[in-house]
């Protein structure tokens, strides 16, 4: 059984984002504890894995529209965060890809930063295989959906685009598909293969909770938190296993209710 991780937009300097609970201030650490407990302890049970793919977004970026969400606007140390983050996986074999550049590509390719840690480097996509017979393809943008039965267009779009391409420029199409970008899992798939779209390690958690606008014009139905592991038998078949922490024990839905004096 071959055993993969995939993992992505950890978000790391983001008060939302992934890094250990220690680089939060105190009265903010709450939250962080959670997110990083609960994915210290998955990571426990799943154990070593054979590949763990990066999936790009590994940092929030310096702030270019705003700062007020940020632990730190320190590239650098925004790296370092990520690459302890990357270092709770026990993996033999590790493929980053690279994110969006509002995030990761200002001065520098920050994910280069990362990457570097673990003697590799990024690509804008990486394909690997044969896995047992299966050919895996890895990039981290995708088109996403708000439509309440959408998400599935876009990705699987992905999909047909390399069938295509493969025949006008000869090369062997992917036979499983990996997306980040969106926020959310999902999963689409035919008899001839299939593709997926990863949850992320960014709370959607309310801005007042953190003081960060990045739920402000958070408009979606579907938001995952977490990773995906995806196993292959010998046989060629392919298991996805989403690992999606539930929101409620960070996120919790809840109402007010005022105590209205009604008059006679």
């Amino acid at each position: 059984m071959i055993r993969i991780l995939v993992e992505g937009d950890y978000q790391a300097g983001d008060i939302l984002g992934l890094a250990h609970p220690d680089h939060w201030p105190k009265r903010k650490r709450k939250y962080a504890e959670i997110v990083w407990g609960w994915r210290r302890k998955r990571l426990r049970e799943i154990g070593r894995v054979d590949i763990h793919l990066v999936g790009g977004d590994l940092v929030q970026g310096p702030g270019q529209k705003e700062s007020l969400g940020l632990l730190t606007t320190d590239i650098e140390e925004q790296a370092e965060w990520a690459e302890e983050n990357v270092r709770e996986v026990r993996a033999d074999y590790r493929y980053f890809v690279y994110g969006t550049p509002f995030h990761t590509a200002q001065l520098v390719r920050i994910e280069n930063l990362v990457a570097k840690a673990f003697d590799s480097k990024p690509r804008d996509s990486w394909r690997i295989g044969p896995l047992h017979g299966v050919y895996l393809m890895d990039r981290h943008v995708v088109g996403r959906s708000n439509i309440p039965y959408g998400q599935g267009t876009p990705l699987w779009r992905e999909w047909v685009r390399d069938q295509v391409q493969a025949v006008m420029e000869e090369y062997r199409a992917a036979d499983l598909h990996v997306r980040h970008h969106v926020h959310y899992f999902f999963e689409v798939r035919n008899a001839r293969g299939r593709a997926v779209t990863c949850p992320c390690w960014q709370l959607p958690a309310p801005a007042e909770a953190w003081g960060s606008p990045y739920t402000w014009k958070l408009m979606t139905q579907y938001y995952d938190v977490g990773a995906l592991l995806i196993e292959i038998d010998r046989s060629g078949e392919v298991y996805v296993r989403p690992q999606i922490m539930p929101l409620k024990i960070a996120v919790p839905r809840s109402y007010v209710c005022p105590k209205i004096r009604e008059n006679a």
